[in-house]
């Protein structure tokens, strides 16, 4: 026997019901309680052990030891750079904020935590974040910046590109000291290159040149770092870099 649309649409509906149902059920974590925040005092602990261990901004560039690691970890992902921002890694230790940088974007979701006393361990995602995500992680490339200046349009055609001055810093997850690092330096053209309607005002046209412009010194950042990884380790490499949270 055929249903009538509206007896489709209530059966629809009932099951919807009872699906929002069950996502309001409590979950029960298979971790318990006390190895949760076990886990959790090592990441955080390692947070904190990277914080310390920071070389000085004019340290001259150190390579990695690449024979080391191709004894600690197996090719392919395990090899690769999880990239975090100084600002983020500051913010997830509880440090004082200090304002946006031009590579704040750049933390990876992998080693985005909030501070200790925020992040919620009964949370089932937290959870999972903690015990699961963590294990994805081998290698992580603290990007410190040193002299930054945004990206400013001063007409539609273009305008200041910006400039950012830092420095890559990569730990092995579980050591305290650095295994490398590097300085480098990324400057924007200035040149704006976007489309637009053709019924923009002038003022249109501009706020597209500054996202152009915002853009483009971004896409210079992830070059360079990606440039200084290769200059640094034949071993390693980078993990992607999404400049559309830039």
């Amino acid at each position: 026997m055929m249903r009538s649309p509206a007896a489709a649409l209530a059966a629809l509906a009932l099951v919807a019901s009872a699906c929002d149902a069950d996502d309001d059920k409590p979950t029960v974590s298979k971790h318990a309680a006390a190895d949760v925040e076990a886990r959790a005092d090592q990441v955080y602990g390692t947070f904190r052990t990277m914080f310390d261990n920071l070389p000085e901004p004019s340290a001259a560039a150190m390579k990695c030891p690449d024979e080391k690691v191709s004894e600690w970890t197996a090719e392919g992902r395990e090899r690769q750079i999880t990239f975090l921002s100084y600002q983020s890694l500051r913010h997830t230790l509880g440090e004082p904020w200090l304002g946006n940088s031009l590579v704040g974007f750049i933390t990876n979701a992998n080693v985005r935590y909030a501070s200790r006393d925020k992040f919620d361990l009964t949370k089932e995602r937290n959870i999972k974040h903690v015990m699961r995500i963590w294990d994805f992680v081998h290698y992580v490339g603290v990007v410190v910046p040193i002299a930054e200046r945004g990206a400013q349009a001063s007409s539609a055609y273009g305008g200041d590109g910006g400039l950012f001055s830092g420095q890559l810093v990569v730990y092995r997850k579980g050591q305290a000291q650095p295994i490398c690092h590097t300085p480098f330096s990324a400057t924007g053209s200035g040149t704006a290159e976007y489309l637009h309607d053709i019924g923009d005002s002038s003022n249109e046209k501009k706020n597209k040149a500054q996202f152009a412009l915002k853009k483009a010194l971004c896409e210079e950042i992830r070059t360079e770092i990606k440039t200084q990884v290769g200059q640094i380790s034949s071993a390693l490499s980078p993990s992607s870099i999404d400049c559309n949270g830039a």
